[in-house]
């Protein structure tokens, strides 16, 4: 029995703004997987059940997933594998209040590194989710770590030590150890634990990469941080250039293009004859900002001088931003006359990702599964990695 426990041109003279779209395609082995998002579901309660089948993902084909929440709803009958998983697992019942969590998480990487040593995925992938939704405590990993005897379907390194199999404490810290070694395609994975009440918010930590990956309330919040997740696999494909025009003298001057609180762009600029150059690129957060080296531009329009950097994020459209003069002491001091101005428009580029989700399929999550299968309907319709759509 399941025990319960106690997330521009800018205005005026010196400066414009402006934001530009492009996208470079790629070239791809001629015999490598299609790029695009992949898919998989495995259920858990006393075992583990793959609902996929086959080798456990599924490659989102654009034309399969509507734009509409109640696709799968009016669908019953597509024989599309996710829609059919998503629908085996809110219809199916079971009196069973175990809960494999940890061995469940284990499976889930044996079956990543499987896929990728098939080349079920292409060369190149950009994220690695593995997404754990419960409201349990783990209850029933011993039995089924005891129970593999063979242990044909894990990867080498992801065979546990006699010891692990024997102490329920050592299997925990062993899964977590697991999780933020191994690597998919050169990405490290990306777990998160999304915890209901009554789950144990520090078995949720085991499950996943870091704390800032659990997340932990009621169904609403479960709910809202599927869509976060979302939200940030989206990003990564919201690119803008954006181009300053600045006016000169630059003898070494640090600027700070600052988009809002907490997004923005340091960077220090220098002439050399007629080149300008913007140098010692930083970004808070790093992300925001893939750096180069230097991005050099010529001097044009008498001593005006334009520089371009992509930069990766999701910005109101027409937020007004900054430009600073960063001193010496490291304070920044407002360029007068000067305004950034975001204009967004999202595009995308041809990625890939893989996402793992693992559900709680034991007794207490009877009357959420319905609700948790239309959000997820939601979310993965609404991915937009691997698609053309905007």
């Amino acid at each position: 029995m399941k025990k319960f426990g106690p997330k521009f041109f800018a205005m005026g003279a010196a400066l414009a703004v402006t934001f530009l779209f492009s996208s470079v395609p790629k070239v791809y082995p001629q015999d490598d997987p299609l790029p695009g998002t992949y898919v998989g579901i495995l259920s858990f309660d006393n075992g583990v059940k793959d609902l996929i089948g086959g080798s456990h993902f599924f490659r989102l084909d654009p034309e399969f997933i509507a734009l509409d929440p109640e696709f799968i709803v009016k669908n019953r009958e597509t024989g599309d594998p996710i829609l059919t998983a998503l629908n085996n697992y809110a219809d199916s019942r079971t009196t069973d209040d175990n809960a494999a969590l940890f061995y469940a998480a284990h499976k889930a990487m044996a079956d990543l590194k499987k896929a990728e040593a098939d080349s079920v995925f292409p060369s190149e992938v950009d994220l690695v989710y593995l997404v754990t939704i419960t409201d349990s405590y783990d209850s029933a990993s011993a039995p089924n770590i005891r129970g593999n005897n063979t242990w044909t379907d894990f990867h080498q390194t992801l065979r546990p030590t006699p010891i692990n199999t024997r102490n329920e404490d050592e299997y925990s810290v062993f899964i977590n150890k697991k999780l933020r070694e191994t690597t998919i395609k050169g990405k490290q994975i990306e777990a998160f634990s999304l915890g209901l009440r009554p789950a144990w918010p520090n078995q949720l930590e085991f499950i996943a990469t870091g704390r800032e990956y659990v997340k932990y309330g009621s169904l609403d919040d479960l709910i809202k941080n599927l869509g976060g997740i979302t939200d940030e696999i989206n990003s990564v494909n919201d690119k803008m250039t954006l181009t300053a025009v600045f006016t000169p003298p630059f003898d070494g001057t640090r600027f700070r293009f600052k988009i809002n609180e907490s997004n923005y762009i340091d960077g220090t600029v220098i002439s050399i004859q007629d080149e300008c150059y913007l140098t010692d690129i930083k970004s808070v957060p790093e992300s925001l900002y893939e750096p180069d080296s230097y991005i050099k531009k010529s001097i044009r329009e008498g001593n005006a001088v334009s520089f371009d950097f992509t930069v990766n994020g999701v910005f109101r459209d027409g937020q007004p931003g900054t430009v600073s003069r960063i001193t010496p002491t490291g304070m920044p001091v407002a360029v007068e006359n000067t305004q950034l101005y975001v204009h967004k428009k999202s595009i995308l580029e041809r990625k890939s990702i893989v996402v793992y989700f693992l559900l709680d399929n034991s007794k207490s999550m009877e009357n959420m599964k319905i609700v948790i299968r239309d959000a997820l309907i939601q979310n993965i319709n609404s991915l937009k990695v691997g698609t053309n759509n905007p």
